[in-house]
């Protein structure tokens, strides 16, 4: 069965039975198991992030605006310390105060940067 009981054959015409069951038996398997409960122990670790429904892609535009609002103000960009990936990974769980300094939201993140 599927989210709410019902079977994905309707909303996927293209799905066959045998896919499906496939599908299920690799999603039921002791190593997907193994995978989502070692994943979810990377995450765990990682903290949250607090990018909403736009992801890293989209809050891209809007930290652009801040770099140029921190620039106009003369303001040090204090992110730009940060190489890398690292900067966006840092922005997305950290915020500035208004005197331009980080102030991280979770310990993991402090950690990393």
């Amino acid at each position: 069965m599927w989210r709410d009981g019902k079977e994905p054959f309707e909303t996927y015409k293209e799905l066959t039975r045998d896919d499906w069951n496939a599908f299920c038996d690799r999603l039921g398997s002791k190593e997907a198991k193994e995978r989502r409960d070692r994943m979810s122990s990377l995450r765990a670790k990682h903290g949250s992030h607090h990018l909403g429904t736009d992801g890293y892609i989209g809050k891209k535009r809007k930290w652009e605006e801040e770099d140029e609002e921190l620039a106009k103000k003369g303001i040090e960009n204090a992110w730009k310390k940060f190489p890398g990936r690292t900067e966006p990974y840092i922005r997305a769980r950290a915020k500035l105060t208004d005197s331009g300094d980080i102030s991280f939201l979770t310990s993991g993140a402090e950690e990393v940067a």
